[in-house]
């Protein structure tokens, strides 16, 4: 009783919030789309915007100078992406689980890699905060946060995804071999997988120290934030990475989450982006 209880006031919350964005007709022409083998389209006005990461990605977006353009790298399904409130909103992904063909108003999405994404980019092209969840290896995230810095304004934000691993198995940066690994420790090939995207909170730490690096553990998962303090109107350099090839996860997390990572809740973090000095 007390089960069924909480299903049907979930359901109608769920159902509430349909209403209230005025969402509820999209969503079910999305349900006719799937049960026919097609692409959902995105919702044309966003849903669950206080909750997941796009409450995260919000929550800071609500503090920043300006919210005019976002940019997400990697959009897969276009969840987070449709639930993001701003002016105008840039996704980029190789092979985007959506119909691209009616996207929401002041909406654009790229069919791209963000290596290509990036160098036909315009080079004053600027945003506001950028989220990048896309490849699960340290060398490409890399290559992205650079990029991400390069186009970001001197209030702007990054956010990363995937960057604490749920364990040596979600670690590995091959996802097929994480997968057979998940397989014989785990007896399931359902896993998560957050790569060695790991490593480049300690490139950034040891060799980027311009960047302000912050950690919030939910929801959902662990996410990195991070920010400029110095060096703004400069362009952000690649440094090699070869002093991170053969540091393993174990080594790495022997002791728990690096202090690098810089652990936070979400609201100091937000704070501490909405005080912080930048040029203008």
């Amino acid at each position: 009783m007390n089960r069924d209880y909480h299903r049907l006031m979930k359901f109608i919350k769920k159902l509430s919030r349909l209403i209230v964005t005025r969402n509820l007709f999209h969503v079910l022409r999305n349900k006719i789309q799937t049960s026919n083998g097609k692409k959902h389209f995105l919702l044309p006005r966003p849903l669950d915007t206080k909750y997941g990461v796009s409450g995260v990605i919000n929550s800071i977006l609500n503090v920043l100078p300006k919210r005019e353009n976002y940019l997400e790298v990697g959009i897969f399904k276009g969840a987070t992406f449709q639930s993001v409130i701003a002016d105008n909103k840039w996704g980029v992904d190789i092979d985007p689980a959506f119909d691209i063909t009616k996207l929401p108003r002041n909406t654009t999405v790229f069919v791209n890699s963000s290596d290509n994404f990036f160098a036909e980019l315009r080079p004053d092209k600027k945003f506001d905060m950028i989220y990048i969840d896309a490849e699960h290896t340290f060398v490409q995230a890399y290559r992205e946060l650079v990029h991400s810095i390069n186009h970001l304004n001197n209030w702007g934000v990054i956010l990363l995804d995937d960057t604490v691993p749920f364990d040596s198995v979600a670690a590995i940066s091959d996802e097929s071999e994480s997968k057979r690994e998940a397989i014989r420790v785990h007896g399931s090939n359902k896993w998560s997988h957050q790569g060695d995207v790991w490593k480049l909170i300690l490139q950034v730490s040891e060799l980027h120290k311009e960047l302000v690096v912050r950690t919030v553990l939910g929801p959902s998962r662990p996410r990195t934030i991070m920010w400029r303090n110095g060096l703004f109107g400069t362009k952000m350099q690649s440094a090699p990475t070869d002093k991170l090839a053969s540091l393993t996860y174990e080594t790495a997390f022997a002791q728990g989450i690096p202090k690098e990572f810089g652990v936070q809740d979400l609201s100091y973090i937000v704070a501490e982006i909405k005080n912080r000095k930048f040029a203008n």
